[in-house]
């Protein structure tokens, strides 16, 4: 071979490289970009010496590397019109003394370790090794079914871009996992939102996979699915994806799909991802208005009532005062100047009973000009109300109002809070009876009081 003909040999890298890159369909896909890899740098040699750009080391792709070894070993053990076949021992000898130019170590190590294994299996093959009529036969049917290949090809591109285009508008992160084959397949658009690659094998231990979508949440996920059934094939559950470096709430939607024989395992779980960030925030944002007061600000009286419950269950050897506060004159108010004016009051008021407990203590409007405080002491409880009381009391733009207070004790956690709340309205209404404006600690002479009315 003269040296201008090996020039002209050595191309037939890069014109497969440029089959690959001018094809009309999936020239993105991962597959694809790997066999480009191949053809192009699969006689490149670890030293720099090989062809067609001289890329050394770790410059050359890793499949490259490992099809240029597996090509040089078909290529001395297998017969040539320049050569007969070499033997296993002396196709590897040559390897490893560097006659056919330099590999990467790790590789040389690798086939080592599978030396004999490696014998076996090509003897095994080169029994059924096909023949030149095998080859022409499946030419000549590939070449005559080009047509229909070129048609079908067409259609199932069709198809491709029109699920991706549909996906990218759905704005949802598609997905399909094959059960027999460990895989999961992305939609494209979803791949790129969430900054991975569109095909993983075995999903479950991938750890660019794992790093938005939690280990824990993903075995929720199989177990779900795994419990679905022909009649109920429908699974649905919210996680948080970490997306970007972004956490967000999504919605997925999945359903396992079996074949013929519904009573074996599935084939595929084919589903999706759906952005559910917004619909969670606002659900985030209701239920904080539901804890809170419109008006005033304050806890809500459900709200205060789970958080008292709460507290008194764990309250063991700890002491706890309920305060139930009602303003002695607001009906006249509302009365005399409206009740754009009332709610302006009442929004005082909370302002300064609100300011005149700790943070720790949970403050509540109940209803109308009712107020409600739950506080935990130590010593001197007596002290704590009398500075709310005189607090609340006083003037408002003029006008003065007094207030009623009624305060239940509790300690330890064998008390309820309906039965705290009952005697701090028992106490408020001993007050108001007494005269008003003033504050009273429940006592057992007030057993009586409100036991014919409902709460």
């Amino acid at each position: 071979m003269t040296p201008e003909e090996f020039e002209l040999i050595k191309t037939h890298s890069l014109i497969g490289a440029e089959m690959l890159e001018g094809l009309t369909y999936y020239q993105n896909e991962e597959l694809v970009q790997v066999a480009r890899d191949i053809c192009r740098w699969h006689h490149e040699r670890y030293d720099g010496s090989g062809y067609p750009d001289g890329l050394s080391g770790e410059q050359i792709p890793i499949a490259a590397q490992v099809v240029s070894l597996a090509d040089v070993y078909d290529a001395l053990t297998s017969e040539r019109v320049y050569k007969k076949a070499y033997s296993h021992e002396q196709a590897l000898n040559m390897i490893f003394n560097g006659e056919c130019g330099a590999f990467n170590p790790v590789l040389l190590d690798a086939l080592k370790v599978v030396d004999s294994h490696l014998e076996n299996e090509v003897k095994v093959r080169s029994a059924g090794k096909i023949t030149r009529d095998n080859i022409h036969a499946l030419a000549y049917d590939v070449l005559h079914s080009q047509g229909a290949s070129d048609k079908t090809l067409d259609l199932l591109e069709q198809e491709r871009t029109k699920y991706q285009f549909y996906a990218s508008l759905t704005m949802e992160i598609q997905f399909e996992y094959n059960c027999e084959f460990d895989t999961l397949i992305l939609s494209e658009w979803g791949a790129a939102q969430a900054g991975i690659r569109e095909s993983i094998l075995h999903p479950q231990s991938d750890e660019e996979l794992l790093s938005i979508f939690s280990e824990e949440d993903f075995r929720d996920l199989y177990s779900r699915v795994q419990c679905a059934t022909p009649e109920e094939p429908i699974v649905s559950q919210v996680y948080q994806l970490n997306l970007k470096g972004e956490r967000r709430w999504y919605k997925v939607v999945a359903r396992p799909v079996w074949g013929l024989d519904e009573n074996a395992r599935p084939t595929k779980v084919i589903g999706k991802f759906i952005d559910n960030q917004e619909e969670r925030n606002a659900l985030d944002k209701l239920a904080v208005q539901a804890q809170r007061d419109d008006l005033t600000g304050l806890f809500a009286r459900n709200h205060a009532c789970e958080e008292i419950k709460r507290h008194l269950l764990a309250l063991d050897k700890k002491k706890a005062a309920l305060l139930v506060l009602d303003l002695d004159t607001f009906k006249k108010i509302n009365d005399s100047y409206g009740h754009l004016y009332g709610d302006k009051m009442l929004k005082a008021v909370a302002a300064r009973l609100k300011s005149s407990v700790r943070n720790s203590d949970i403050v509540a409007r109940i209803g109308g000009d009712e107020f409600l405080v739950y506080m935990e002491y130590e010593v001197d409880i007596e002290r704590l109300v009398e500075r709310i009381f005189h607090k609340v009391s006083g003037s408002y733009d003029g006008f003065e109002v007094s207030v009623s207070i009624g305060v239940a004790l509790a300690s330890g956690s064998d008390v309820t809070y309906e039965e705290l709340f009952l005697h701090a309205d028992q106490a408020l209404y001993a007050g108001k009876h007494a005269g008003r404006n003033q504050y009273r600690f429940y006592d057992d002479s007030m057993q009586s009081i409100l036991l014919s009315q409902p709460e």
